[in-house]
């Protein structure tokens, strides 16, 4: 790789062009007079020029033998070029599908990610530090407001999340681009041979995930001070110098320069160019040497009409002034300014100038690729729109060596219609005979001077978008819908940070030793704490007496109202239960009222959904859920996974396994119990024996009142009735239809007393998950 002044050539002949006044200032070409005076009303004939540009900075490139870009001035968003990288790392994980509904070992899936360290050269020279970076212009990293150790000319600096900067990035080395900066310890690692880069400033980012960004490497923009060059005389200076040209005067030049960067190699007359605009001077040769003049200085001496005739040719023959005026249809009617805007994190803004009377109709397109607030851009354009209307008048005449001591930029009186004007000197030719041939434009001080305030442009809120912690609830709950009819178990997760982007729950079956991937999830589900436990309440009919308060994890979740038929037909429904997963009642609501940020009271209830009524009795530090099927995770391991405690760990995408909290929960199998059988009755005949009744339910959707007996939902029909003594049971009888007999004779056996009532609990058996939900009753 080469620096743009090794592109651009040492010496001074080497660059093409010409250059006002001539002499040893060609190397330079004339980046006012002869191109922005001039060139708005008599573009010079030549190559165009090539200089910075406002694309530039903004995409990332990787190509051998490309420009070292050149950073000036302590405020800069640029984009470099990738020096080192270890390619892409592929990462395979296999994500377990679980078991079949048979038991048998279950699927297994393998998914890919990808990970990538690199080193991007930002700079030739001295890098001061590193502010914001973007990627795919979204903030990354941003140590605004952090104080951070000094950049070590040695050792660079590396910056860690611990560094206390809003960084989503695990490690950052910063090397500023010294002659004695050391090897990058990363680089070196994966590349023993590769070199310090000294004299580059650069980055090396370490280990970037690529799930966030397409798996490709992002565009990274950075914004990044160049080393105490500020002053615009300074940067001439350093620019001219590396083309050969270094007596160049830069008295008068006090500006300070905010930004520039020179991505590409580019002749010095094109990199000088917008300086000249932006800061107001004109590059001339004057008695020997470049200097940069300012613009709208006072009138150096008044030109006599009679001194405008000097002797031409043999016949010693003389000739008038010239004066010319460009037709107002081929002058600009605005002008278009587009520079780096800090207001917008220097990004591209654009600021118009406008003429309103007359005729013409041409729009002057400028690009200034520097750090420029609004209201000085807009002045500047304000200027060069004046400029160019002013300049369209101009004068050609010859003098003698009286007034040789007249060059180029200056600005002398001419008398018109007997008003002396000040005309600007752009050309002198001497010739032999000692007659001096001179071109002058108009001038008037007034249109350096503009109190006109710029255009603000908008931009989003770019704040470096932490992914977060994610919340993980595992729940061990019936199915919701017919689908989920398997040994499974249910679980949601939310981001509690706006930067959330998703996550890789991990599960570990020895201990924590290792994990697995289960599942990829990036959609948040509404997740919640129940202030106050909710009380028990009717599972029979509408609890209208009760409420439920809940205080939403994330703040753009929301609950909202629905009618009670919407409620019937199955809508807002919610589980609500313990941090472990088990139990849980599984609820409806209709109203939900918006007491506190975040906060809802949920009133109207239908309690005890879908075979929870046995779980309507709360404790406090309860979760809350809302199930939606858009949002409920499902994995199913098989039977023989059931009732073993394993540990699980939602990893948020651009965090780390190590840096995730493990969270244990057991699966019981409850999506396959049976719901409880209801409407248990006992009829006694004349010798106390007692019939026994039910009517089942099913786990499965019921197909709606007077269309015949609900789906079985299991392998076959059987049932079991334990009656009691007290707390003991004393006998188990099995059915394979809902009734059952129990004989005054076994009552007397187990210790019962015939036609004392009995209690008892009647179970609907499942092949695979045996006993379900039991029916309390006493006959």
């Amino acid at each position: 790789m080469s620096s743009v002044g090794q592109v651009v050539g040492g010496a001074a002949g080497a660059v093409i062009g010409f250059f006002v006044g001539g002499g040893p200032a060609g190397a330079i070409y004339g980046a006012q007079i002869g191109m922005t005076v001039g060139g708005i009303i008599d573009p010079p004939d030549g190559p165009e020029l090539e200089g910075p540009r406002l694309q530039d900075k903004q995409i990332i490139v990787s190509t051998y033998g490309n420009a070292i870009p050149l950073i000036y001035g302590p405020e800069n968003r640029a984009s470099g070029n990738v020096i080192w990288s270890t390619g892409l790392i592929e990462t395979a994980e296999e994500e377990e599908s679980g078991g079949g509904k048979g038991g048998g070992g279950g699927a297994t899936q393998t998914n890919y990610s990808y990970r990538i360290s690199f080193a991007l050269a930002m700079g030739a020279g001295t890098m001061v530090g590193v502010n914001r970076i973007w990627a795919n212009s979204k903030l990354i990293y941003d140590a605004t407001g952090i104080s951070l150790p000094a950049v070590d000319p040695v050792n660079g600096l590396i910056v860690t999340k611990a560094s206390g900067t809003h960084s989503v990035m695990e490690e950052m080395h910063f090397w500023p681009g010294t002659a004695v900066q050391v090897r990058d310890s990363w680089i070196q690692s994966n590349n023993p041979t590769t070199p310090a880069y000294r004299n580059i400033a650069y980055i090396v980012f370490k280990d970037m995930q690529l799930a966030d960004f397409g798996n490709r490497i992002p565009n990274i923009e950075v914004e990044i001070s160049g080393g105490a060059t500020t002053n615009v005389a300074a940067v001439v200076q350093d620019i001219a110098g590396r083309v050969g040209v270094h007596d160049i005067s830069v008295t008068g030049l006090s500006d300070e320069l905010r930004g520039l960067v020179i991505a590409r190699a580019a002749q010095a007359s094109g990199v000088l160019a917008p300086l000249a605009i932006a800061y107001n001077f004109d590059l001339a040769e004057q008695a020997g040497q470049v200097r940069c003049v300012k613009r709208g200085a006072g009138m150096k001496g008044v030109i006599p009409v009679g001194d405008m005739g000097a002797v031409e040719g043999a016949d010693n023959t003389t000739e008038p002034a010239r004066f010319q005026t460009v037709t107002a249809l081929e002058m600009p009617k605005s002008v278009s300014l587009t520079h780096l805007d800090p207001a917008l994190d220097y990004q591209i803004n654009s600021q118009r100038a406008f003429k309103d009377l007359g005729n013409a109709e041409n729009i002057l397109s400028v690009e200034l690729p520097l750090t420029i607030d609004v209201d000085e851009a807009r002045r500047i354009a304000d200027r060069t729109l004046w400029e160019a209307w002013t300049a369209r008048r101009s004068v050609d005449f010859a003098v003698t060596d009286k007034w040789v001591r007249r060059s180029s930029g200056d600005v002398v009186g001419v008398i018109v219609d007997g008003q002396t004007l000040p005309y600007k000197i752009v050309r002198i030719t001497r010739g032999d005979n000692g007659v001096n041939a001179i071109s002058a434009q108009r001038d008037d001080p007034e249109v350096y001077t503009s109190d006109a305030f710029g255009t603000n442009g908008n931009i989003p809120s770019n704040v470096v978008q932490f992914p977060g912690v994610t919340r993980l609830v595992l729940m061990d709950m019936p199915i919701v819908q017919d689908g989920n009819d398997d040994t499974g178990f249910y679980w949601v997760v939310t981001g509690e940070n706006t930067g959330w982007r998703g996550a890789d729950i991990r599960r570990s079956i020895d201990g924590g030793s290792s994990y697995t991937s289960m599942s990829k999830v990036g959609v948040r589900s509404v997740i919640g704490d129940v202030a106050v436990a909710l009380p028990t309440g009717p599972t029979d009919f509408w609890d209208r007496g009760n409420s439920l308060t809940v205080v939403l994890d994330y703040p753009g979740a929301t609950l909202e109202s629905m009618s009670e038929d919407l409620i019937i037909a199955g809508y807002n429904a919610a589980w609500v239960g313990p941090a472990t997963g088990q139990g849980g009642e599984i609820i409806q609501f209709a109203t939900a009222t918006l007491t506190a940020p975040h906060t809802y009271q949920l009133s109207n209830l239908l309690r005890g959904r879908l075979g929870t009524e046995a779980n309507t009795t709360h404790g406090s530090n309860e979760v809350f859920v809302l199930l939606r099927t858009t949002t409920l995770g499902r994995s199913e391991f098989g039977p023989a996974d059931w009732y073993t405690s394993r540990l699980f760990k939602p990893v948020s995408v651009l965090t780390n396994e190590v840096d995730t909290a493990a969270q244990a929960f057991t699966n019981n199998g409850v999506g396959k119990m049976p719901r409880s059988p209801v409407h248990v009755e006992g009829v006694r005949d004349g010798s106390n024996n007692v019939t026994l009744s039910w009517v089942r339910r099913t786990r499965l959707q019921a197909p709606g009142l007077g269309l015949g007996p609900v789906p079985l939902g299991e392998a076959s029909e059987a049932y079991q009735v334990d009656i009691y003594s007290g707390a003991t049971v004393v006998r188990t009888i099995s059915a394979t239809t809902p009734t059952a007999s129990y004989t005054a004779a076994e009552q007397t056996a187990d210790g019962l007393t015939p036609g004392n009532p009995v209690t008892l609990r009647v179970y609907q058996l499942s092949d695979v998950r045996g006993r379900g939900f039991p029916a309390i009753a006493t006959v």
